[in-house]
């Protein structure tokens, strides 16, 4: 997993697991950047996109579609830490559009 520029790794059950860990990770880097930057600029709301290659994990973040038993609560407690961050929009991306990711997870 790729976090603040940094490739990390991560113990998980199943890539799913993983893509749901690395979203959540995400999530947390952007809950950061979004309170420094607006004490910074003294600003209310910044708006930002956490992106994902698994089309399944911003579903069952955005609650359109269930999520698997194996990583539900990882996906609930995402949904909650996404209801307390102001402006941030999950949203998909083509894992092609992705390749930095990519090469990490096949280069570690």
């Amino acid at each position: 997993m790729v976090e603040g520029g940094f490739a990390n790794k991560t113990i998980a059950k199943s890539p799913l697991q993983a893509e749901v860990l690395a979203f959540m990770k995400g999530l947390k880097f952007m809950q950061q950047i979004q309170e420094s930057y607006m004490r910074s600029i003294q600003q209310k709301t910044i708006d930002l996109v956490c992106k994902s290659d698994s089309w399944m994990v911003v579903e069952s973040i955005l609650g359109r579609e269930e999520a698997h038993w194996v990583v539900r609560n990882i996906v609930n407690e995402g949904k909650w830490n996404l209801a307390s961050l102001h402006q941030v929009k999950p949203a998909h991306c083509q894992r092609e559009r992705n390749r930095a990711a990519d090469w990490v997870a096949k280069a570690h």
